[in-house]
């Protein structure tokens, strides 16, 4: 009887894991917030004293999974405001931008491409030191997938990485005017909310000191 006692403890435990993370990703109105790395395949030569290929680039970015898209959009190609926040960093180098605002997502009335892009530009807000006297103008994400059977509106805005992870091009550009630093990404990953953290947090805890109790009284 008692050998049962660890075994039962651990299923409210992963009950309550499942319930606090499992799903946050589409069900709820709040910010949501991806990561991903990825690696640079080239250099522009005006930008090669600072990036160099092989070097490894760790991205951020948070997006409002509520925001309807522009006027004008249809289901085959929308455009959302829904960019909060972006971050990323690379051989040292790094920069950010809380105005940015752009994701694309398009669909392909004949099935042949899906696509995803992100769009931060330096005209709204992103801020990065310039590279042997370049500016940093944008930073662009791209991610392609063919036959495309990743989305089926172009106006529902992905909220999950694990349509993002379905994609089978996926690529960055950095772009200091001209010249440009240029990778692959690799698999999307959820960033939970500091909320569903405290939750998990406080369900952990509740779930320890009852067992706690019922084994005193035992």
């Amino acid at each position: 009887m008692n050998s049962q006692r660890p075994s039962n403890l651990i299923l409210w435990v992963a009950l309550v894991v499942q319930l606090v993370c499992g799903t946050p990703q589409a069900t709820e109105a709040v910010p949501i917030t991806f990561q991903t790395s990825g690696t640079v395949v080239s250099v522009d030569p005006a930008l090669a004293g600072t990036f160099s290929a092989g070097n490894t680039l760790s991205l951020l970015y948070t997006f409002e999974s509520t925001t309807p898209p522009r006027a004008g959009s249809t289901a085959f190609s929308a455009v959302f405001d829904a960019l909060k926040s972006l971050s990323f960093s690379i051989s040292g180098y790094g920069a950010s931008s809380t105005g940015a605002r752009e994701i694309q997502t398009d669909v392909s009335p004949s099935g042949i491409n899906d696509r995803y892009t992100l769009v931060s530009r330096a005209s709204e807000g992103l801020t990065g030191a310039p590279v042997g006297g370049n500016a940093l103008t944008e930073f662009r994400m791209l991610l392609d997938h063919s036959p495309g059977t990743v989305f089926s509106n172009a106006q529902n805005l992905p909220t999950d990485s694990q349509s993002l992870n379905t994609f089978e091009d996926k690529n960055f550009f950095i772009v200091f005017g001209s010249p440009q630093v240029s990778g692959n990404l690799t698999d999307f990953r959820l960033v939970p909310a500091p909320g569903s953290l405290l939750l998990l947090g406080s369900g952990l805890v509740g779930l320890m000191a009852l067992y706690w109790r019922r084994q005193r009284r035992r």
